[in-house]
């Protein structure tokens, strides 16, 4: 509600005109309709259209509630952009999101992609124009605006792992570093962002060329491939998994990645299957990556192995 009445003031400046979308996850029952009831009467007296999308009670197999919401909430907003013919799609995140992924990315031991975050702007069309704003800001503009809001409960469920963050480490924290402490997060998190895209370029235009695209099939000569660097190696298992899973979001656990990487550099034939949905194979000469079908998996290195 706060970026809405941030946008109802700048977007007419701007030549832009507003839609809201409003996902309701069917989560809270009757607090989840009110939330969409209020939004909806805030758009009717504003003028502004309003669209709702509700999503199925079932979710999909092998992924968590929350990752199964957020993938839902997209494709559902993406849908609704659509339909209006929207040129983007700007949700609400603040820095205090942006602090809250990185810390969440580094007690789960992320690579860069994670560490990076929240990015301001998205290939997809969807942006954060408030990532420079902290969380109690954007809360006083509103309420100085007099613009209605809702507590979500779910936001108070210490067993969702953000959440935890949110209010049990991230207050000690700021006590004992300081109130910037939330934007000097969130600014590394910027700064690690940039560095990733230049890697990003960097292999598209090194390793790109390289890598011939069948369909979801990725292959490159495995000569190739065990003579890059073990970052691009590491890359470039990552950007295969993401082509042959049809998941952006899918990646490799580490261990797969160092278990593949050796296996690679090994120069033997070999065929491993990741998270049962791409199968990593050296035949012929060739690493290739697909989607799994009847793949073989192999052993995975023991903790106690002397491999590096």
């Amino acid at each position: 509600m706060g970026l809405l009445a941030a946008l109802l003031e700048t977007a007419p400046s701007a030549g832009c005109s507003l839609a809201v979308g409003h996902v309701n996850h069917g989560w809270r029952g009757e607090q989840s309709r009110g939330d969409a009831a209020l939004v909806e009467r805030f758009c009717r007296r504003r003028g502004v259209p309003f669209y709702l999308a509700t999503l199925p009670a079932q979710r999909s197999r092998g992924v968590s509630k929350e990752a199964w919401a957020r993938q839902a909430r997209y494709s559902a907003l993406h849908e609704i952009a659509r339909r209006e013919g929207a040129d983007a799609i700007a949700t609400a995140h603040t820095q205090d999101d942006a602090a809250e992924t990185l810390l969440l990315a580094l007690v789960r031991g992320r690579p860069l992609s994670g560490l990076s975050g929240i990015r301001e702007r998205r290939e997809d069309g969807v942006v954060r124009p408030l990532l420079s704003v902290s969380r109690g800001d954007l809360d006083r503009f509103r309420r100085q605006r007099g613009v209605p809001a809702r507590r979500d409960r779910s936001n108070s469920d210490l067993s969702i792992e953000r959440n935890w963050i949110r209010r049990r480490i991230l207050p000690p924290l700021c006590r004992r570093f300081g109130p910037s402490l939330v934007a000097n997060l969130a600014a590394s998190a910027e700064a690690l962002a940039r560095d990733r895209e230049w890697l990003e370029q960097a292999f598209r235009e090194q390793v790109g060329p390289l890598l011939h695209r069948d369909g979801r099939r990725d292959s490159i000569s495995a000569e190739r491939a065990r003579a890059l660097p073990s970052g691009a190696r590491r890359r470039l298992i990552l950007a295969m998994a993401a082509d042959a899973s049809g998941a952006r979001e899918f990646a490799p656990t580490r261990r797969e990645i160092r278990a593949i990487e050796e296996r690679l550099v090994s120069g033997d034939e070999f065929r491993f299957e990741a998270g049962r949905r791409v199968e990593f194979r050296i035949r012929r000469g060739d690493f290739t990556a697909a989607p799994a079908g009847a793949a073989v998996r192999c052993k995975m290195p023991s903790r106690t192995s002397n491999r590096t």
